[in-house]
């Protein structure tokens, strides 16, 4: 069975979007050390990849990308310095939080009762 394009993609953006709030939740954690980081990234990695990629064409998606070889070079390193790598992938993880909420729309309140003199 061929999957729809458009439901391949919402696929593919739900994986992601699951793989990189795992990571950071793990991340977050202040009793993981590097072995059980390694493992349970690789883990969530495994079902990351069974879904098949699809590239998406926005700043968001090229973000959440290199935020995901971020993880993946660190969880294949050696481990040395796993308490500033944890902070940076917060870091990032933080930065594509507030790229995401950027493009969100707040409507102008009361908009019609501001003052207008006419000139």
């Amino acid at each position: 069975m061929k999957v729809n394009d458009k439901t391949g993609r919402i696929r593919y953006i739900r994986v992601v979007d699951k793989f990189i709030s795992r990571v950071f939740s793990l991340a977050r954690a202040d009793d993981v050390d590097f072995k059980t980081f390694c493992a349970k990234v690789k883990k969530f990695y495994d079902e990351f990849k069974k879904t098949p990629k699809v590239d998406l064409h926005s700043s968001y998606c090229d973000m959440q990308e290199r935020l995901i070889e971020l993880i993946l070079r660190i969880a294949n390193g050696d481990g040395e310095d796993f308490e500033n790598d944890k902070s940076r992938i917060l870091k990032e993880a933080n930065l594509l939080d507030k790229h995401k909420n950027q493009t969100t729309y707040k409507k102008e309140k009361h908009k019609s009762k501001k003052f207008d003199d006419g000139y």
